[in-house]
This record gives structure tokens, sequence and C-alpha cells, in this order.
């Protein structure tokens, strides 16, 4: 898990489930409604991500103590592998999500992971 300087962001990587990206996407939501109170979520969506293809959602939810976070999940097809990423910001920032994400993706051989 990275967390930002401020605290504001928070970002988990690990391999996502085996197979399409339509599942692997799917993973992520389920673990994390079975995680946080959802406030909304929106449908799995086609991206690329440094030219990698990949599926995207985001969404709000509560945390236990009630805060309320913005989340965007990333499955990510690397070579072989599926990489999942979470990203969960205290302010309403999508943009701020994405660039974290190009980042990491940018900073991993994503090609020796499979």
């Amino acid at each position: 898990m990275l967390v930002s300087p401020d605290n504001n962001v928070v970002v988990s990587i690990g391999f996502g489930r085996e197979g399409d990206l339509n599942g692997a996407i799917d993973e992520l939501r389920r673990l994390v409604k079975s995680s946080f109170k959802v406030l909304g979520m929106s449908a799995p969506r086609e991206a690329k991500i440094n030219s990698l293809d990949a599926m995207t959602v985001t969404g709000r939810v509560e945390n236990d103590e009630g805060a309320i976070l913005s989340l965007a999940l990333y499955a990510i097809g690397a070579d072989g592998a599926n990489l999942a990423i979470t990203v969960f910001t205290g302010e309403d920032s999508g943009r701020r999500a994405a660039r974290t994400v190009e980042e990491i993706v940018n900073s991993v051989n994503l090609a020796a992971t499979g």
C-alpha cells in the first residue's frame, strides 16, 4: 500500500483475477462492496493506461469511521497477468487518481510480471 505524504491518497497494487479484464474489474468491485458502504459506483468502462488495455470504475464510498472517499479501480492487462490497482482519495479528484495510476504503471516493468 502506498500513502501520499498528505495522507489524502491511498493506493493498493497487486495482481488481479486471471482471465479477461471484465472478470478482473468485477472482482475488484465485489471486494469494495464487501468492505465499504457504497454511495455510488460507475459501470466498468474500457480504457488505455500507457497503451495497456484496462477497465476502470469510479465511485464514492463511506468507510467504518464515516469518512466519504472517492475511489478509482483499475484492472490493467499486462503480458500474461492482470494488475489490480485501487485508489482512494479524501477529495473528489479523479484526475489525481488517474495521474497516480499512470505514474505507477510508468514506474513498473509490467512485461516482467508474466
